[in-house]
């Protein structure tokens, strides 16, 4: 034999020892081995003569109450059904509370030792996300005011059995900041983009009238609408209406009680407008304005936009050099404003309107209205 014959043979590694087979200690064992160490006897020599290895002997000496341990199923929870619907009521009564607070009364209330993760995913199996918080007004659901709602729902439903067209009118507003605040990317890392200017810069106002007759009007300006101005919108308005429903003897307009609006009644008194009839909607109540939902619709598709086109937005004026980065990206945001404007279908505007029956009972039985629902 050579030696690097030998040489290979010497530095083969030998082959794995092959684990016995496992040998389950009777549970009569451990508890004869546990009951001798609790009375103070010889434990060792009764683990011995029970064929219970001292090693294994020594990991059940100390434990309070020696049971079978269950075989497949379900692993036992840490939380009960009975603990997941106390923290849901927690919530329920705080929706701001955070995942410490509740390990914290958990561990200090009910002995409960857990990690804000168990709770986390407790939470999640039961559908409660984390999501940011929606502000509602001290107000909104005093009985005042859902008395108010009521009166209004009233008023509205008697004007549509004698056959009224109710207009809706509302204004949004966009800026240069105007974005989508929303993005994905991969766990650990954050969403950027480019903010589209380095000031909001003026706004742009939009103010707009929809019924579920298939009728839409809209303008737009640059700053902000005041009662004048929005008197003067509301009389171009009007004369719109009239040509598309021949007359206004029918029309009902609704409006808010925002300060643009505070001097509206001045021009349902004018010759020209007599005819037509003025109903407030009741205060902090713009889920019973349809053209809120409409108004969504068009800013996300003007977000849409303005992301499509950024480099574009972003660039200098492709026209006129003279012309300020300000003055273009809001020209820019006005010709984004008039496409979104330009996309909606006014027959379709009537599933905004169907929308309002769930409030309409709501507002009827003086029940607590959602902001934002």
């Amino acid at each position: 034999m050579d030696s690097s014959s030998v040489s290979s043979a010497v530095s083969t590694p030998p082959p794995p020892s092959r684990r016995g087979k496992y040998k389950k200690i009777r549970l009569s064992a451990k508890k004869r081995s546990q009951q001798a160490y609790r009375e103070s006897r010889d434990w060792k020599t009764v683990a011995i003569a029970n064929d219970v290895k001292l090693s294994s002997c020594r990991n059940f000496l100390n434990f309070e109450d020696i049971v079978e341990k269950k075989r497949g199923g379900n692993k036992p929870r840490i939380l009960s059904e009975g603990n997941l619907t106390m923290m849901e009521k927690w919530i329920e009564d705080d929706q701001q509370t955070t995942l410490e607070e509740m390990k914290l009364r958990l561990e200090g209330q009910h002995n409960i030792i857990v990690s804000n993760a168990t709770i986390h995913r407790a939470l999640m199996g039961r559908v409660y996300t984390f999501k940011d918080c929606h502000y509602e007004p001290l107000q909104a659901n005093c009985l005042q005011v859902k008395q108010a709602r009521r009166d209004y729902v009233a008023e509205l439903r008697r004007l549509k059995a004698d056959d009224k067209i109710p207009i809706w009118i509302d204004e949004t507003n966009f800026n240069l900041f105007t974005a989508r605040t929303k993005g994905r990317s991969k766990r650990g890392t954050r969403v950027r983009s480019i903010r589209p200017a380095p000031q909001k810069g003026r706004n742009l106002h939009i103010i707009g009238a929809m019924s579920n007759a298939g009728f839409f009007y809209a303008k737009h300006t640059r700053g902000s609408y005041n009662n004048l101005r929005a008197n003067d919108w509301l009389r171009g308005m009007l004369r719109y209406a009239r040509s598309h429903f021949h007359g206004l003897k029918d029309i009902v307009v609704i409006c808010d009680n925002a300060p643009c609006h505070s001097r509206v009644e001045q021009v349902f008194e004018e010759d020209e407008f007599l005819e037509a009839r003025l109903l407030r909607l009741s205060p902090y109540s713009p889920q019973l304005n349809p053209i809120e939902n409409l108004w969504s619709q068009v800013k996300s598709r003007v977000k849409t936009f303005l992301r499509e086109g950024l480099a574009a937005f972003m660039g200098p004026p492709p026209v006129d050099p003279q012309m300020t980065l300000e003055e273009f990206r809001l020209q820019y945001l006005e010709n984004c404003a008039e496409r979104a404007l330009a996309e909606i279908d006014p027959l379709r505007n009537d599933r905004f309107a169907n929308r309002l029956d769930w409030f309409y009972g709501l507002a009827q039985d003086l029940t607590d209205m959602p902001i934002g629902a």
